[in-house]
């Protein structure tokens, strides 16, 4: 094969960017854009019995359980930062009962600090995450420690270097994939950070003196809501239980040493294509 034809068959073409055939040539090296694939799949086989081959290998390398059934899958789940803000507006709102529904449709919202001097602390989004990560009673936290995102703000209370960094990494951070399966009458969340030719990143302060994995961040993040808000109801996924981490979910373009921990894309494009869409294939 002359460069001409190589370049016709692998070149920069919209087709060539996630190929329908010999799919581990595809270009695209993002990895958000396999792990919308990955989306479709965890949903269009949430039922056990759907779940045969390559796919069944898919949920073990997720760290689903074989008998789980999928209730709800998230793409870049923004569970923080939404959390806080509907709070927010439920607690500020609450002397306006009747206009709670209106309050929370509108694409800005504001109340004066003074009003939340008088509010129980203890109902705040904010106020439990910061108990969570002080592991007790926060002291000297102020009406804008409750209300502000804490992912710009940095809270008057008194909190150490390391606890201020870790609710500033936990407010900013969201898995590439949340998963809620029930299994055995019990409802689970799960987390998966996908990665694609690239390692795990890390959260770091200004002069690099703390540094945070991801996995390790969105794990303490599915633990904090199923401590509070998700509590009685929801309980961290056993794999992440275990190893107080995120699923880490790579996608690879051939089996590498480490096969039983990656997902190849060709399953990926294959799965979407012809199982979940019904594509067609095109004549040559």
């Amino acid at each position: 094969m002359n460069y001409e034809e190589i370049n016709k068959k692998y070149g920069c073409t919209a087709e060539n960017f996630i190929k329908d055939k010999e799919t581990e040539y595809s270009i695209c090296r993002e990895e958000r854009q396999y792990a919308v694939l990955l989306y479709n799949i965890l949903r269009f086989y949430r039922k056990t019995e759907m779940r045969c081959g390559e796919t069944g290998r898919i949920f073990k390398v997720c760290g689903i359980p074989k008998e789980a059934k999928i209730k709800k899958v998230f793409y870049e789940a923004t569970f923080m930062r939404d959390f806080f803000e509907r709070n927010r507006r439920l607690v500020l709102g609450k002397d306006e009962e009747g206009k709670i529904p209106g309050i929370l449709k509108q694409k800005d919202f504001t109340r004066k600090t003074k009003a939340v001097e008088s509010m129980d602390m203890n109902d705040f989004f904010n106020y439990k995450l910061m108990k969570y990560v002080h592991k007790g009673e926060v002291e000297d936290c102020e009406g804008k420690d409750l209300i502000y995102n804490l992912g710009r703000y940095v809270p008057h209370a008194k909190l150490s270097e390391d606890e201020l960094f870790t609710i500033k990494c936990m407010m900013e951070a969201k898995p590439d994939i949340a998963v809620l399966y029930e299994k055995d009458d019990k409802q689970y969340l799960l987390f998966l950070e996908c990665k694609f030719e690239s390692g795990e990143s890390s959260y770091s302060n200004k002069d690099k003196s703390n540094r945070k994995k991801q996995s390790e961040i969105q794990w303490m993040i599915a633990d904090f809501l199923c401590r509070t808000y998700l509590e009685g109801k929801t309980e961290v996924s056993e794999s992440m239980r275990d190893k107080k981490s995120s699923c880490l979910v790579r996608f690879v373009r051939k089996d590498g040493k480490k096969a039983e921990e990656e997902i190849k894309i060709s399953d990926l494009v294959n799965l979407n294509g012809k199982e979940i869409f019904h594509e067609e294939e095109t004549a040559v």
